[in-house]
């Protein structure tokens, strides 16, 4: 699979073991957005924001897939009712993900189909993600299933993304609709330590490679 392909939507990145950003350690990003960066292209620092993705400008968007937060949507969206009536009301019990460390809006992956009009995006077959309220009501609703929840996005801004790849800190790989959305399987650790094909590590225990992996 060519990492640097002009477009990595819908394709999912695995951190490498030497990746020690404490951001994405271990981490499995699943891409929402991507434009590659081309010779000539302005470097314009700014990055992606759900749903900002503009066709033609470089850039790219992100979630974590396996990053939980310990806290339900329900609970979430409930303090925030509180200070705002208008909040979008939740009737679904599952939990909320850390999707990286840049401030966005609430964002979902679920298993319906993008609504015409909407700003959803299908992202992959059998996963669609959206970033719009109206779309969202639905989904928190639970008239939408399987779903994922997120807080919070990854971000990066023209060639960074491609700098990246090229330096070996992600290795491009899939996953489908139903591991995606099994909360209970850590993808990276299925990656990576798995003895199927594709594994990187074939044979160790992801569990016991160190933080970081050149300190052994």
């Amino acid at each position: 699979m060519d990492p640097l392909a002009d477009s990595l939507v819908g394709k999912v990145l695995f951190a490498a073991p030497s990746l020690t950003d404490p951001h994405f350690v271990r981490s499995v990003v699943l891409v929402i957005q991507h434009t590659r960066m081309r010779d000539g292209d302005a470097a314009d620092p700014a990055l992606w924001t759900p749903g900002g993705g503009v066709e033609g400008v470089p850039g790219a968007l992100g979630l974590v897939l396996n990053r939980g937060s310990g806290a339900r949507v329900a609970d979430v969206l409930a303090q925030a009712e509180a200070l705002n009536p208008e909040a979008v009301a939740c009737g679904v019990d599952a939990e909320l993900f850390h999707g990286g460390p840049c401030e966005g809006p609430l964002m979902v992956l679920h298993g319906g189909v993008a609504e015409p009009g909407s700003e959803e995006t299908r992202v992959l077959e059998g996963v669609t993600f959206s970033s719009d309220r109206d779309a969202i009501r639905p989904v928190l609703a639970g008239a939408v299933r399987p779903a994922r929840f997120f807080a919070g996005y990854a971000g990066w801004g023209p060639g960074q993304l491609e700098s990246e790849l090229e330096d070996g800190a992600w290795v491009v790989g899939a996953l489908d609709a139903e591991v995606l959305f099994d909360a209970a399987v850590d993808p990276w650790a299925r990656m990576l330590g798995g003895r199927g094909e594709g594994s990187l590590l074939d044979g160790v225990n992801p569990q016991i490679l160190p933080e970081d992996p050149s300190r052994n």
